[in-house]
């Protein structure tokens, strides 16, 4: 049983006939050539933005970004305009989702991906220098934070001034906190 491709949406679909060259609305179509049998193995092949989401775990929206960013390129459009990429894209996509779940970025995992085309090599030391700086920042970020708590728990402990404040004494206080002495 040969086969024909029919348009229908803008997509091709692939229908069974009973005969190798069968009309279609575009004419005559033979079923039976390599480009014909190629179109027919990569529609299965290839995964729309939304297969390639749910695989990788992320949204949609997300896939949307990192392809305009340069961080996925789909292989193929449809007839009406549909990105399809290619199953490894999958791959690529969880390793910029892992990425971001570091805090590393989008302009990281975008030198890391170009660090890994341009070398044979997995670029590990790109990704080293990129997670001891991520490591300095969350080194920042919490001795930041601890001062802060430090200012709250002396306020939260402070007596309430008198009088001379226009909302509350325990903020208003003109005694200094422990990480302003």
């Amino acid at each position: 049983m040969a086969r024909t491709f029919f348009l229908m949406s803008g997509m091709c679909r692939v229908v069974p006939v009973l005969s190798m060259v069968e009309p279609c609305p575009w004419g005559m179509v033979n079923t039976d050539t390599p480009e014909v049998t190629r179109m027919r193995d990569n529609s299965r092949e290839l995964l729309t933005i939304g297969q390639l989401a749910a695989a990788a775990q992320v949204t949609r929206k997300a896939v949307r970004v990192w392809t305009g960013r340069g961080l996925l390129a789909p292989v193929e459009r449809t007839a009406s305009g549909y990105q399809l990429f290619a199953p490894q894209a999958v791959g690529t996509a969880v390793f910029v989702r892992r990425a971001r779940d570091l805090g590393l970025g989008l302009d990281a995992a975008a030198r890391i991906l170009r660090a890994r085309r341009e070398s044979a090599q997995q670029p590990c030391a790109t990704v080293r220098a990129l997670l001891s700086k991520r490591i300095g920042e969350i080194d920042t970020l919490v001795a930041d934070l601890l001062a802060i708590r430090a200012e709250l728990a002396a306020a939260a402990t402070r007596p309430e001034p008198a009088a001379g404040v226009e909302v509350c004494g325990l903020i208003e206080s003109e005694r200094p906190f422990p990480s302003q002495q």
